[in-house]
């Protein structure tokens, strides 16, 4: 009787592509974040965990191609090219969300959410700040005044510079 059973719930359970089975954007989103503390310790570890981090987030993106979160995968993917010192790799990305992506929320691992700021003031702030481009963090205080805390941050940039806003 017992094999009866488990034939029975073998056949008439869910496929592993329904849904309910399926890992959500928002899950693997956050589960490839956090590889970040997998890293070996020492600078070819860090520099080679940043660079796999970023490929899975092409990855995503590609899984994902509708999501909510493809502007805040294309983030991560700059800021670990940024984290792996590789720069020239990261610019694009930036100038994606900026060219793509202008009034998306940004996604905050820690709220599991938006936290209310525009993913395209921070690649703004990034794109200023890494390459030293004052353009670029007036563009945030001009634009996006609903990106309190870019703005914040562009305007204490722009002060350690001595430039004016």
């Amino acid at each position: 009787m017992s094999i009866l059973v488990l034939l029975f719930s073998v056949l008439t359970a869910p496929a592993a592509t329904d849904s309910s089975y399926a890992i959500s954007d928002t899950s693997e989103y956050e589960r490839i974040y956090w590889q970040y503390r997998e890293a070996p310790l020492g600078k070819r570890g860090w520099d080679s965990t940043c660079v796999k981090i970023a490929e899975d987030y092409k990855k995503f993106i590609e899984q994902y191609p509708k999501s909510d979160l493809v502007d805040d995968a294309k983030m991560r993917i700059a800021e670990f090219y940024q984290l792996a010192e590789l720069t020239d790799k990261a610019k694009p990305w930036l100038m994606d969300i900026i060219q793509n992506h202008p009034r998306a929320d940004y996604y905050s691992i820690i709220k599991h959410g938006s936290n209310g700021e525009k993913t395209a003031a921070w690649a703004l702030f990034w794109r200023g700040y890494w390459w030293k481009e004052a353009k670029y963090l007036r563009l945030i205080i001009k634009n996006y005044q609903d990106s309190p805390q870019a703005v914040e941050d562009a305007k204490k940039v722009l002060k350690g510079w001595g430039m004016s806003e």
